[in-house]
């Protein structure tokens, strides 16, 4: 009986030895598992908290590298002033030079406008003793000159009236070629040969003591009132040219943009061209002429193709024998 109890109570204790132990592993799973669960919600967060501060990173990375990209505010500012102070400074530098140009130019013009006074001088009314023309004259120089275009009717045909501009004439016909004053001209004009023989001073139909100036004479007055660039501004009239062309005429000389007459009769560039004959002949066909244009500072006397056609019909300007 005593036995039986005892195989009892063993086998009592064996159960409740077997229950504790399985009780104790289940608790163990348990913690175990609960564990596990924690360390993958940290690594969850901390692998979201990676990815944040990766994001920002590339923001952050992105915003530098636009910033990098992209020149600031402040230095467009510099750039752009730098450059607009370049175009500046050069437009400056280009209108300044300009004002230079013009400021020298005009001092030019000022100093000749002041010298001629010193070289000028009215002289008295010469009266032809032809006609009874009279004309003003002027001392350039040591040169005396008439101070307008000779109106002298050297042509009975020629019906036409002179007026301030004067009358057109062929180069026979300045030179005299018929002889009627003297006969340094006698022969000369339109396709002479050795008919023409030029010497001293030519009158042709200026009046008595006065002569046609030879391109010589021509030369030595325009040397003398500004050279060959500049004397057509010094000595155009101050009215009458086209295009804004007028003249300072420093030197009382007068010139007038009477044009020119071709050899059908037709009158030509009036407004535009003052053209004076010389006594000095290029060859059988053509003679030297004294032009002036409009607007136009230099002065053409022997540049177009060894003068012009004797037949063509300009004005005379005597001058001071």
């Amino acid at each position: 009986m005593f036995k039986m109890k005892q195989v009892s109570l063993i086998s009592a204790l064996s159960f409740a030895t077997v229950m504790f132990v399985g009780c104790g592993d289940d608790s163990g799973t348990s913690v175990n598992e609960d564990n596990k669960g924690s360390e993958l919600v940290e690594d969850s967060s901390s692998s979201s908290s990676l990815k944040a501060q990766s994001s920002s990173a590339n923001k952050k990375s992105s915003s530098s590298s636009k910033d990098n990209a992209k020149p600031s505010s402040s230095s467009v500012k510099a750039a752009n002033s730098s450059s607009s102070f370049g175009k500046s400074s050069s437009s400056n530098k280009s209108s300044s030079s300009s004002k230079e140009a013009t400021s020298s130019s005009s001092s030019s013009l000022l100093e000749l406008i002041e010298s001629s006074s010193s070289v000028t001088r009215v002289g008295d009314v010469l009266v032809d003793s032809r006609d009874g023309e009279t004309y003003k004259t002027v001392y350039i120089g040591n040169q005396h000159w008439m101070a307008e275009n000779l109106r002298y009717r050297a042509v009975e045909s020629d019906t036409s009236k002179a007026g301030k501009k004067g009358r057109y004439y062929s180069w026979a016909v300045a030179m005299d070629s018929v002889g009627n004053f003297t006969p340094n001209g006698k022969g000369c004009g339109y396709m002479d040969g050795e008919n023409c023989e030029l010497e001293g001073n030519v009158r042709g139909i200026c009046p008595e003591g006065w002569h046609l100036p030879s391109v010589d004479e021509w030369r030595d007055f325009i040397n003398g009132v500004g050279g060959e660039f500049g004397a057509s501004k010094m000595l155009r009239s101050t009215a009458g040219w086209k295009d804004y062309g007028n003249g300072v005429d420093a030197y009382s000389f007068s010139a007038l943009p009477a044009g020119l007459r071709d050899d059908n009769g037709n009158f030509k560039y009036a407004g535009e061209t003052a053209g004076f004959w010389t006594s000095t002949r290029s060859n059988k066909r053509k003679s030297y002429l004294l032009l002036m244009y409009s607007g136009i500072e230099s002065v053409e006397l022997d540049n177009y193709m060894n003068g012009y056609e004797k037949y063509y019909g300009a004005n005379i300007r005597c001058i001071k024998d």
